[in-house]
C-alpha cells in the first residue's frame, strides 16, 4: 500500500481530489443532490468519468519511466515497474477508488443540516454508480494508454473518443428506441422523467453492474494472459486465469442475449415483442397487449386515436409529417416501467412519430396532450422539431402549454380558471420565466402546465393558430405577434380578471397546486418509493406491514400532513380506532392544514365513527361537510351516498360493506345486488352502474342507471354522475342516441364548467362515431393491414357541436403526469 499512498501525494492526485471535494461540496448545496442517492451518485459518476483518465496515466508514466531505465525517485515506479496488467490494474483502481472517499465523508456529514432517509439504499447507489464506473475507466484509460503507445496527447484522445463514443450511444438509443432510461458504463443509468419520483436500485443496473464487472474480469484477465504469454511462455498461465476470462467473458455474452429479461437496452422490437397485438387504421399504427380484454377493446380505443386526430387537424389546421403515428399502448404501470422505463410519465417522441400511453378506456384527454406533441413538429425547430432556444435547448413552457392548450381538459374548471385561481391566491409564477428553457422545470408541474396551457389557448383564441406557429418554433413572440411577450402577458391577466372566482374554487386551487416540486420534498425519491410499497401491502391485505410502513414514512418526513392522514385511514381500516383517532385530533389542531384537506380529514373521521358504530357522529360530520364550500366534487358524490345510506336503514349495512370493507369487484357487486334484494333504492341503481361499468358490462350499466334516474336520484350531483357513466356506457353499447342525450344535458345543465366541456367533447364524439357508422361501406379497418379511407370517412363525419360548445376533452386538470382511472372516480 506505501506505493499507493506514495501516489496520493503526487501533484495530479491532489488536484483531482481538491475537485471531487469541491463539486461534492457545491451538491451538497443543491436540492435533491444534497443526500446520497441517486442524483449525487449519478454527478459523481459523471464527475469520475473525467478524473480518472489523468490520474491513471500518471501511474502508467511512472511505470514507463522505470521500465525505460530512466531514474525515478518515486516509490511507485519501482513497485509497478515488474508487475502484469492484472495487479496493475488492481493498484490503479483502488488509487482512483480513493477519489470517492472525500465526497463520500461530506455527504455524510451533510446528514446533520438535511433529512436522509436511506443511507445504506444510497451507499448502494454510490458504489454501483461511480464505483464501478471507476472501475471501468481505469480499464479503459489503460487501453488507451496500450493503444497510443504511451503518447499524451493521443492517448487522451482515444479516452475521449471512448466517453464521446459511449455517450453519444446513450443519446441515440433515449432519441431512436422507446425507452427514455439507459444504462451506460460511465454514466451509470439515466433515470428518465423527473416525474417518476419512485426510485429504489433497479434490478436493470444491477444486472448491467454486474455484466459490467464480469466484462472487466474479462478483459483484465485476457490482458494478464497476453502479457504472461509473452514474458514467460505457457508455463505462466495458470488454469484459474483461464477459467476466469471463459467464464466472464461467457457470462457477458449470456446477459446480452437475455437483456430484455434483466430489463436494459429494450429496443423497439423487444417492446413490439412483448405486447404482442397491432392494429392499423388510416392515421396510427397501435401496438397493444395481446392479452387480457384488450383485443376486444382495440377497436374502441383505435377509434379514439381517430377521433383526436380528427379533432386536433381541425385546432391546429394541419397534420403531423407523413400523416402517420404508431401508438404504444401498455396494460399497467409495472410493464410500462420495465418496457420503457417511466411508470408514471406517458412520452411522446414526436421526431420519431410515437407515442407511449397508459389508456384505461375511450375518452382520456391523455391522448389528445400526446397526439397534440406531434401536430407541433412541422412548426418546431433544432433536430428534434420542438420549440427551442439555440436549436438544441427545449423552451419546455412552449412545448406544454400548446399540448395543454390543445388538450384544454377540466372537471371543476378548464385551465384559464385554475390559472384565474392560482393569481388570486398568489401562487403563479412568473410566465416569462417558466416559458424560458430552464424556468419550466423549476416549479412543480401542476402549476406550470396549466398556466403555459391557459396562456397558449388564450393567444390561439385571440391571436390565432398561424401566428403561434410562427412564435413556437423559437419561442418568439414578439417576432410573431409585434407585441412585447410583457403587454402579451398582461393583456392575458386582464382577460383571466374577468372569469369569475369564488371562495370554493380558490380553496381547491389551493389544494391542488400548492404542493413541493421534487426539488422541495423531503427525500422525494425513497418516499414515494415507500409510498409504493405500502400501497401493495394494503393491496395484499397486509395491513400491519402497510401500518408499520407508513409510520416510517411519517417518521422520516413528519411536517408533511398527508402521510399522517394516510396513516390515519391505515390504523381506521386495521381497527386501531384509538390511535386513528389521535392522528385526527392533531391534525385538525393544526393550523394552515388548508381547507380542502380539512375536509377530507373530516371525511376520514366520519368513516371512522361509522366503523365504531357511533352513526349519529358520523352523520353530523358528513351533512357538516356538505354544508361547506371547497370540496371536491368526487367528495361531494362520496358524501351524498354517505349520508343516503345513513338515513336509510334499508342501505346502511350494504353501504358500510361497500364503502368501509375490502373486496374485489365480484364481492362487491354480489353484495349490492343482494341488497337491492332487500330494497329497491336509486343509490342502490346508480352503485350498481358505476361498478359493472368497470367490468364493462356496458349495457347493464345503462339499465341500471336509467333505472336510478327515473327513481328520482334527488342529488344533483349523483344525477350528473349518472349521466356522465350513463352517456360513456351507451356509447360502448352503440346506443348513440342515449349517449347524445346524456351528454347534451350535461353540456347545458352541468353545475361545473369542466363537466359542460368535458360533455361537448363527448357529443362531439357522438356525433363523429354516427357519422362513421353511415359510411362503414366506405371504411375498411382491419387487424394487420387494412386501413380506412380517411377522405371518405373525414366527409361523412363533419361534425357541428351546438352553437356556442366547444370541444373541450377532459379528465382531472391537476394531474398532468399521470393517467387516472379512467372515466370513473374512485368513489361514486
Amino acid at each position: 500500500m506505501r506505493e499507493i499512498w506514495a501516489w496520493q501525494t503526487q501533484r495530479r492526485f491532489l488536484v483531482a481530489h481538491g475537485v471531487t471535494a469541491a463539486v461534492a461540496l457545491v451538491l451538497c448545496a443543491t436540492p435533491l443532490f444534497n443526500l446520497l442517492g441517486y442524483e449525487f451518485s449519478t454527478a459523481m459518476a459523471l464527475l469520475m468519468s473525467v478524473l480518472v483518465a489523468p490520474t491513471t496515466f500518471a501511474g502508467l508514466e511512472s511505470r514507463t519511466r522505470q521500465v525505460n531505465g530512466e531514474s525515478a525517485s518515486s516509490e511507485v515506479a519501482s513497485a509497478v515497474a515488474e508487475v502484469g496488467p492484472l495487479w496493475l490494474f488492481v493498484r490503479l483502481s483502488l488509487l482512483n477508488l480513493a477519489l470517492l472517499l472525500p465526497p463520500l465523508l461530506l455527504i455524510t456529514l451533510n446528514a446533520l443540516r438535511v433529512q436522509v432517509c436511506d443511507y445504506w439504499g444510497g451507499l448502494a447507489l454510490y458504489l454501483l454508480l461511480p464505483g464501478i464506473t471507476v472501475l471501468y475507466a481505469t480499464l479503459t484509460a489503460m487501453v488507451a494508454h496500450g493503444v497510443s503507445g504511451g503518447r499524451e496527447r493521443w492517448r487522451g484522445l482515444i479516452y475521449a473518443g471512448f466517453i464521446l463514443v459511449s455517450g453519444a450511444g446513450g443519446l441515440a438509443f433515449i432519441g431512436l428506441q422507446p425507452p427514455i432510461v439507459v444504462v451506460n458504463p460511465y454514466g451509470g443509468y439515466f433515470a428518465g422523467s423527473i416525474y417518476d419520483e419512485a426510485l429504489a436500485v433497479p434490478f436493470a443496473l444491477l444486472a448491467y453492474r454486474a455484466l459490467q464487472l464480469a466484462l472487466i474480469a474479462g478483459l483484465v484477465s485476457a490482458m494478464e494472459l497476453a502479457y504472461r504469454l509473452r514474458s514467460g511462455g505457457a508455463r505462466r498461465v495458470s488454469f484459474e486465469l483461464v477459467s476466469v476470462c471463459v467464464v466472464s467473458l461467457c457470462a457477458v455474452v449470456v446477459g446480452h442475449v437475455k437483456h430484455v429479461e434483466l430489463g436494459y437496452s429494450i429496443d423497439r422490437g423487444d417492446v413490439i415483442e412483448s405486447l404482442g397485438g397491432v392494429y392499423e387504421t388510416e392515421h396510427f399504427t397501435l401496438y397493444y397487449p395481446a392479452q387480457g380484454t384488450w383485443p376486444e377493446r382495440i377497436e374502441a380505443l383505435a377509434d379514439d386515436h381517430e377521433f383526436r386526430y380528427w379533432q386536433l387537424t381541425r385546432f391546429f389546421e394541419s397534420e403531423p409529417e407523413g400523416a402517420h403515428v404508431v401508438s404504444f399502448l401498455y396494460p399497467d404501470r409495472e410493464t410500462k416501467g420495465r418496457l420503457m422505463g417511466s411508470r408514471q410519465t406517458l412520452v411522446a417522441k414526436l421526431w420519431l412519430g410515437e407515442m407511449h400511453l397508459l389508456l384505461d378506456g375511450v375518452g382520456e384527454s391523455a391522448l389528445t396532450h400526446e397526439l397534440a406533441h406531434l401536430f407541433t413538429e412541422p412548426f418546431g425547430s433544432g433536430p428534434l422539431k420542438l420549440s427551442s432556444s439555440y436549436w438544441v435547448l427545449p423552451n419546455m413552457g412552449w412545448v406544454e402549454g400548446i399540448a395543454t392548450a390543445a388538450q384544454w381538459n377540466g372537471e371543476e374548471m378548464t385551465p384559464h380558471g385554475w390559472a384565474a385561481a392560482l393569481f388570486a391566491l398568489d401562487m403563479a409564477p412568473d410566465l416569462e420565466a417558466i416559458l424560458s428553457a430552464g424556468g419550466f422545470w423549476s416549479r412543480q408541474s401542476r402549476t406550470v402546465y396549466t398556466l403555459t396551457g391557459s396562456f397558449v389557448r388564450w393567444l390561439v383564441e385571440t391571436r390565432g393558430i398561424e401566428r403561434f406557429k410562427k412564435a413556437y418554433a423559437h419561442g418568439d413572440l414578439e417576432g410573431a405577434y409585434d407585441e412585447s411577450i410583457g403587454d402579451l402577458v398582461a393583456q392575458w391577466r386582464d382577460f383571466l380578471k374577468t372569469i369569475p372566482i369564488g371562495e370554493a374554487e380558490v380553496a381547491l386551487a389551493g389544494y391542488y397546486f400548492d404542493r413541493p416540486s421534487i426539488f422541495g420534498k423531503v427525500c422525494a425519491r425513497n418516499i414515494a418509493e415507500r409510498q409504493r410499497t405500502v400501497d401493495s401491502l394494503r393491496g395484499a391485505g397486509r395491513l400491519d406491514e402497510a401500518v408499520a410502513e407508513m409510520n416510517r414514512i411519517v417518521a422520516l418526513d413528519p411536517g408533511e400532513p398527508g402521510h399522517r392522514q394516510a396513516l390515519m385511514a391505515l390504523l381506521s381500516q386495521a381497527g386501531a380506532y384509538e390511535r386513528a383517532h389521535e392522528i385526527a385530533s392533531d391534525l385538525l389542531a393544526l393550523e394552515g392544514l388548508g381547507v380542502v384537506r380539512t375536509l377530507q380529514i373530516r371525511q376520514d373521521l366520519g368513516d371512522l365513527y361509522w366503523r365504531e358504530g357511533r352513526l349519529e357522529d358520523a352523520l353530523l360530520v358528513f351533512e357538516g361537510i356538505l354544508g361547506e364550500p371547497g370540496q371536491p366534487m368526487a367528495m361531494r358524490r362520496a358524501l351524498r351516498v354517505r349520508v343516503r345510506a345513513l338515513l336509510d336503514p334499508a342501505l346502511r349495512e350494504v353501504m358500510f360493506s361497500y364503502f368501509l370493507e375490502e373486496g374485489g369487484l365480484a364481492e362487491k357487486l354480489a353484495l349490492l345486488f343482494e341488497g337491492r334484494r332487500k330494497s329497491e333504492c336509486p343509490v342502490l341503481s346508480y352503485i350498481i352502474g358505476l361498478r359493472l361499468m368497470e367490468a364493462r358490462a356496458y349495457d347493464g350499466v345503462v339499465v341500471e342507471l336509467q333505472s336510478a334516474l327515473a327513481g328520482e336520484l334527488s342529488d344533483p350531483e349523483l344525477v350528473e354522475n349518472a349521466r356522465r357513466v350513463l352517456g360513456i356506457a351507451a356509447y360502448h353499447a352503440a346506443q348513440y342516441d342515449v349517449s347524445l342525450e346524456a351528454f347534451q344535458w350535461l353540456a347545458k345543465e352541468s353545475l361545473l364548467e369542466g363537466e359542460r366541456a368535458q360533455a361537448a367533447d363527448w357529443v362531439e364524439r357522438v356525433r363523429w362515431k354516427q357519422g362513421r357508422e353511415e359510411a362503414k361501406h366506405a371504411v375498411n379497418t382491419t387487424h394487420r393491414g387494412g386501413r380506412a379511407s380517411w377522405r371518405a370517412l373525414a366527409q361523412a363525419t363533419d361534425v357541428n357541436v351546438e352553437p356556442g360548445a366547444t370541444w373541450r376533452p377532459g379528465s382531472k386538470p391537476w394531474n398532468f403526469e399521470r393517467v387516472g382511472a379512467g372515466c370513473l372516480d374512485s368513489e361514486p
